[in-house]
């Protein structure tokens, strides 16, 4: 038992006055406890200046805070009275203690005010009662008490919470959480939910101070074991730790990897579960690795829904961390196809590289999505609804998708009549994700237009005040499309898009070795992500047993595919070249095809002029290894 190990302080703490004490020395009575009086620790210095009302400073608490954590461990099993007004003091007291459990009274500065008063031969005086309330920081995790209740009543409430506390210690958590922002909770609430015990921990930001508290004591039915510092979440988890870090990507990440490696031990597990960028993952991985710790990059998609209810997840990392984290992941994932959303997707980065593709692929769906709406919309003359109908229809086709749904909830929405899509200003905002994927694609040697025309969309989309200047009055023209050509170009455009992904995949994979098998990338997104969609289940069997090197197209049933869509998606990309819509997402998917279908593109003219103004050379045709120069005036 707790109580009786021999190692347990149970500090009692509030302002002056509000009853620390009387319960202190009736838990005491009542526990068995040794009873340790803080007031009587003060040197005559802190005495005298508090009979004067002057406040006491941290200088003079320090050697007062020192003296009592002495006396605690000496003591062993004890009860302390002790104002410890701030997380800081609590800090010194609780020093070595196996077991340190606070119990906070609770109460409002005048009827503490009116106790002051009515109590005598006590050195403080009243006057000092409003610069312990300034001086004041409430504990994060305590039992707290009201004050106006009964002593007994008092001790009812401790000893309750000491025989849960007392379960809790008898079986750390499985894993912990650190970050309860929106996605923290829902993540740590979904944990909980599959029978995980699960520790948190939030850092104590202005205004976030009680946050984990809130938030225990909102779920309190879940199994949670809120954590005051980093120090008290290392020790209330199981060997091997498991920590996921849902925080901001970036320096956060790093500055809060340099505070657990000194409190964390061989084999245990840092887990990177935000947008961070692949290379930086990379480089933790490997100065982790010298510590003996794991570090694990971990995609995560499906925003606060889907982190609640069932992500897609993407972990990658030293294989070796996969027999331990695996499992609770699978619990927690969400399902599709009878197998849940999560696979290991390699060493190194591997896991937020393919995050990263995926909200490239995002990007570029949502696009197109977009751009045929506007189709609809400006020149076929449809109304929201209509249009909905239409696109309610196609998720009978591989059109099926989670943003297919979300887009025809959107188009239905209205309020007194008006919808809310028609109000919405045309100016998209974007992270970092995207931008990192035409950035890498670049570095890569990989085309991918249509992922960079949506990107580029966004950019420009900023540029409000200047498209209303020198905007168009009309965008209409008489052009005449159909819904199954726009059905059809639409998959093709589609199905183009998911391919750049999927070949800046393949063509990383080779550079750095990751190990990633393509049919576990498709089966991850199936459920759970913003990109799942049924065009994936004919590509997790194209894949399934194939190494796809080079450009996806070179598989022939990739190619068969495309074609298929391709007759249509031609005749729309004619007629809509007739408009002055702006849809740069469907025309760039539609010439990436052109293009890599094209055997002889007019770059001989580009290396001609390369060579002509910078003797920068060329190769020929019949001769595709030697340079050659031309001395062209």
């Amino acid at each position: 038992m707790m109580i009786n190990d021999g190692n347990i302080c149970i500090l009692v703490m509030g302002v002056s006055g509000s009853g620390k004490t009387t319960l202190a020395r009736a838990l005491s009575q009542h526990l068995k406890l040794k009873m340790i009086e803080a007031d009587d620790y003060h040197p005559e210095g802190n005495v005298s200046k508090m009979k004067l009302g002057i406040p006491l400073n941290d200088d003079d608490r320090l050697p007062w805070l020192s003296a009592l954590n002495k006396a605690i461990l000496k003591n062993k099993g004890c009860v302390l009275a002790c104002s410890a007004l701030k997380k800081k003091y609590r800090n010194i007291l609780k020093a070595g203690v196996s077991h340190f459990i606070t119990v906070y009274l609770n109460g409002d500065f005048n009827t503490i005010h009116h106790r002051m008063k009515s109590r005598g031969g006590h050195f403080m005086p009243t006057t000092l009662l409003q610069s312990q309330f300034d001086t004041l920081e409430p504990p994060v995790n305590s039992i707290i008490i009201d004050i106006e209740s009964s002593t007994q009543d008092q001790i009812r409430v401790v000893k309750q919470h000491l025989i849960k506390i007392e379960e809790n210690q008898m079986k750390k958590a499985d894993i912990g959480l650190i970050g309860l922002g929106v996605m923290g909770k829902a993540l740590a609430r979904n944990l909980a939910s599959k029978n995980h015990k699960v520790a948190v921990y939030n850092v104590p930001f202005p205004g976030e101070e009680r946050a984990v508290q809130e938030f225990t004591q909102s779920y309190s039915e879940l199994d949670f074991i809120g954590c005051e510092d980093l120090e008290e979440l290392a020790g209330n988890l199981v060997r091997p730790r498991k920590i996921i870090l849902m925080i901001k990507a970036g320096y956060p990440v790093d500055e809060m990897t340099d505070k657990l490696l000194p409190i964390l031990q061989d084999d245990d597990m840092i887990i990177d579960a935000g947008n961070s960028f692949y290379k930086d993952t990379e480089f933790r991985t490997a100065r982790c690795k010298v510590k003996g710790i794991h570090f694990i990059g971990m995609g995560v998609s499906g925003g606060e829904s889907g982190a609640l209810n069932g992500p897609s997840i993407m972990p990658s990392g030293d294989p070796g961390s996969k027999d331990e984290l695996l499992p609770i992941l699978q619990k927690i994932a969400a399902t599709a196809d009878g197998y849940p959303c999560v696979r290991w997707i390699g060493k190194g980065g591997a896991g937020h590289f393919v995050k990263m593709i995926h909200n490239g692929i995002e990007y570029a769906d949502m696009q197109l999505i977009s751009e045929v709406y506007f189709i609809m919309k400006h020149l076929q003359g449809k109304s929201n609804e209509d249009i909905a109908s239409t696109l309610t229809q196609w998720k009978d086709s591989l059109h099926n998708s989670y943003l297919l749904d979300i887009s025809i909830n959107i188009l239905r929405k209205h309020i007194n009549g008006n919808y809310i899509l028609d109000e919405i200003l045309d100016v998209a905002g974007h992270k970092g994700t995207g931008l990192w994927t035409s950035r890498e694609a670049l570095e890569l040697g990989v085309p991918v237009p249509t992922i960079q025309a949506a990107m580029n969309q966004r950019i420009l989309s900023s540029f409000k005040g200047t498209r209303e200047k020198i905007g168009w009055k009309s965008i209409g023209s008489q052009v005449e499309i159909s819904d199954e050509e726009l059905k059809e170009g639409l998959l093709f455009c589609r199905f183009v898009s998911i391919f750049e992904g999927i070949h800046m995949i393949t063509t990383a994979n080779i550079k750095y070795d990751w190990g990633i098998s393509l049919k576990d990338v498709l089966s991850v997104w199936r459920g759970g992500c913003i990109i799942r969609s049924d065009m994936l289940l004919p590509l997790k069997e194209i894949f399934s047993d194939t190494a796809t090197i080079g450009h996806p197209l070179e598989n022939k049933r990739v190619f068969s595919l495309l074609s298929k869509y391709y007759p249509l998606a031609y005749k729309m990309n004619m007629k809509l070249a007739q408009s002055h819509l702006s849809i740069p997402c469907i025309h760039a998917a539609i010439d990436h095809y052109r293009s890599i279908t094209t055997s002889y593109l007019p770059i001989n003219m580009i290396q001609a002029q390369r060579d002509y103004f910078g003797a920068h050379t060329y190769k020929r045709l019949d001769n595709r290894e030697q340079s050659f120069h031309t001395h062209w005036e």
